[in-house]
């Protein structure tokens, strides 16, 4: 994001990283004078930080019940014991950094509201403060939000058009008067009694004539699902009434389709998603929505400022001019959507008329259906030509896309990871960038971000956390689980033990067949099971459940006088064995039964991709050819001749590649090609 942060306490500008929004002094403050009793700043006596109970006087005002809480700022329906007249009152939320930067912001709503007067936008009654605590009153309004009103209903176009027309004039009316509001959203639309939208929360709207560090604060950014990309990426600076029209575009299509534009599973993937991806069609996901109304909604909702409505103005004109069937302004309508339209209006002289055209095109359509049918083949053939070679250019823009997007995924992923911070944040983060540094044929914006990200990373003080040394004399564990808190002991004899690190404490015991001995353990990747070989009883194979003291899986018998190979697929799932007769899989339940994958075609080597789908396999008989099956058929999906004999095989984990090891330090990485899943050789 934009460099240009400042400190959430005093409001000093940021240089290099700081930790939860604060500069160094004011962590240094934090760490040196903590609060003196626990809830200090905030608690009984803090009008502002606990909810407030029914009757309670804020200067002229009497607490009747809260209505809503935010970052800065608690809001309570209230009466005003003067006026006899129910309002809402905002009081800004006190905690440990108060200061007067941050009394400024929650102020500037009140001043931002103050110019305006407009129907459409809720009104300012009086501000004040009481015992040290600011506050500010508006009109109570009783119709909720526009955020509750769509989880109850869902809006036809015709009536989010039309509502949508209310909000955008009285947005165009803050923008007239040099206001900002930066935080648009279904939950600061909200309805009187006669169900009128009016524009709330002001709290982060900025003056368009000012330039103070107060308006470039990225504390409070607003919703990422209903802000512009030029505002999550932090460009305070830049942003202009096109931000505004972006948020109106957002609410439009949530109105339409139910749901907003862009929402991922976590905010660092909504905010990319608003940076680089692009909407899905509204009449996509609602076929009652046409394409006017289509295009009047996306192109609120363009990347670029300068491609959207030039004002908020603009944007209820053409949703007026859609309104009333007319064609609108957003782009160059076609003659025969202007005919459509122009029939829609005046339906008795458009069938008048489609009628005579009828008559004579009937007679058209008869000498020109034989010359058509003959240049029909002719213009298939050039059709297809061309058809191939724009495929072709497409197919190679595609590529160079999809390797930008990947570069840049990672590149955004060492980024976030600096900025998160914690212990090893600057190690992760560096070794990102080391795999960028090598991609080839970088261009100069590129070389750019990589060196002003490395020393972004080297002002990162970095905290990693030292080993934990093992003082034992005698050390055997035969097996470690995932996160490296449980492993397996070699006991020596059939008995199997479970011990927590650093502890040792025994978490689980199983006893083996009689006369048997441990010989091998594997954890399953969740740490759930427990696979064991045993030398001698038969080389039985069994598999415990760590919570559970019955087998899942018992006697899988392989050639005992053999060491075999066991893996657990990555998803815990599937148990894979290599014998002397071919390899087998079985499922983890007890119902399961193993089974053969190309018997009789004894591996060597054998790996679970990460999605559990497939097997990287080096076969004894051919051990310079590397084969890929399904897991669950045997099916050879593809195979390929390393050019040398691979002593060891990994997983990329895309999965859409191969490392192969062998003598002598070689290690070559392998593309898939076809894919995994597609027969074929790579």
């Amino acid at each position: 994001m934009d460099g240009n942060l400042e400190c959430g306490h005093c409001g000093a500008l940021l240089s290099g990283q700081a930790v939860k929004g604060l500069c160094a002094n004011c962590l240094l403050q934090l760490a040196l004078e903590p609060p003196t009793e626990p809830g200090a700043g905030r608690g009984a006596e803090d009008p502002a930080g606990t909810a407030l109970p029914r009757g309670r006087r804020i200067g002229d005002y009497e607490i009747l019940e809260e209505i809503a809480r935010g970052g800065m700022g608690v809001v309570y329906k209230a009466r005003q014991v003067s006026l006899h007249r129910v309002v809402a009152l905002k009081l800004m939320l006190a905690n440990d950094f108060s200061s007067a930067f941050q009394v400024e912001r929650f102020l500037t709503e009140a001043e931002a509201v103050a110019h305006l007067e407009h129907p459409g936008i809720v009104p300012i009654y009086g501000i004040g403060s009481h015992e040290g605590v600011h506050f500010f009153s508006m009109r109570f309004l009783e119709g909720g939000t526009l955020a509750k009103a769509m989880a109850r209903e869902r809006y036809n176009p015709r009536a989010a058009a039309g509502l949508m027309v209310k909000v955008a004039l009285a947005v165009h009316h803050a923008h007239q008067r040099g206001i900002l509001h930066r935080d648009l959203k279904p939950a600061n639309i909200l309805f009187d009694r006669e169900r009128e939208p009016l524009v709330a929360d002001f709290g982060l709207a900025r003056f368009l004539e000012q330039d103070s560090l107060l308006t470039q604060s990225v504390t409070g950014m607003g919703t990422p699902s209903y802000m512009a990309p030029e505002q999550v990426t932090g460009q305070s600076r830049e942003l202009t009434t096109a931000a505004d029209i972006y948020s109106l575009g957002a609410i439009l299509y949530e109105l339409l389709t139910g749901r907003a534009p862009f929402r991922g599973p976590a905010l660092m993937e909504t905010i990319r998603q608003v940076v680089e991806a692009e909407p899905e069609r509204p009449r996509r996901l609602n076929p009652a929505v046409d394409r006017d109304l289509d295009t009047v909604c996306l192109k609120c909702l363009e990347k670029a400022p300068q491609h959207r409505y030039r004002s908020a103005d603009a944007l209820a004109e053409d949703l007026d001019r859609w309104l009333a069937h007319r064609p609108i302004l957003a782009r160059r309508t076609s003659p025969p959507e202007r005919i459509w339209k122009w029939a829609r209006r005046k339906p008795v002289v458009a069938g008048l008329v489609v009628a005579l055209h009828l008559v004579g095109l009937a007679g058209i359509i008869g000498i020109l259906w034989q010359s058509g049918r003959a240049n029909q083949l002719a213009r298939r053939a050039v059709e297809e030509a061309q058809r191939a070679t724009v495929e072709a250019g497409h197919a190679r823009q595609e590529y160079q896309r999809a390797e930008s997007g990947l570069w840049n995924a990672n590149f955004n992923e060492a980024r976030f990871r600096r900025m998160a911070g914690g212990p090893g944040a600057r190690v992760r983060s560096s070794a990102i960038l080391q795999q960028l540094i090598q991609h080839p044929g970088l261009t100069e914006t590129q070389i750019l971000d990589l060196r002003e990200e490395a020393i972004a990373q080297l002002a990162l003080m970095d905290v990693v956390m030292p080993s934990k040394w093992i003082t034992k004399a005698s050390w055997k564990p035969l097996a470690w689980n995932a996160t490296l808190n449980h492993y397996v002991p070699d006991t020596g004899s059939n008995r199997i033990e479970v011990r927590a690190f650093p502890s040792e404490q025994v978490v689980a015991s199983f006893a083996g067949p009689p006369e048997s001995v441990l010989s091998q353990a594997v954890f399953s990747p969740d740490g759930q099971f427990l696979v064991v070989r045993f030398s001698k009883a038969g080389g039985a194979v069994i598999a415990w459940r760590l919570a559970h003291p019955e087998p899942v899986l018992h006697s899988l018998c392989t050639n005992a006088g053999q060491e075999q190979f066991m893996g657990i697929s990555p998803d815990s799932g599937t148990l894979a064995l290599l014998t002397p007769q071919g390899v087998t899989v079985q499922r983890l339940s007890p119902q399961s039964r193993p089974r053969f994958l190309q018997e009789g075609r004894p591996a060597v080597k054998l790996v679970f991709s990460p999605d559990s789908r497939q097997l990287a396999v080096l076969l004894k008989e051919t051990p310079d050819i590397v084969e890929i099956w399904d897991a669950a058929t045997g099916v050879v999906c593809s195979s390929f001749r390393a050019g040398f004999a691979p002593g060891a095989v990994a997983w990329h984990p895309e999965g859409l590649r191969l490392l192969l090891g062998g003598d002598r330090g070689r290690l070559e990485m392998r593309e898939l090609y076809p894919r995994p899943g597609n027969s074929g050789v790579g």
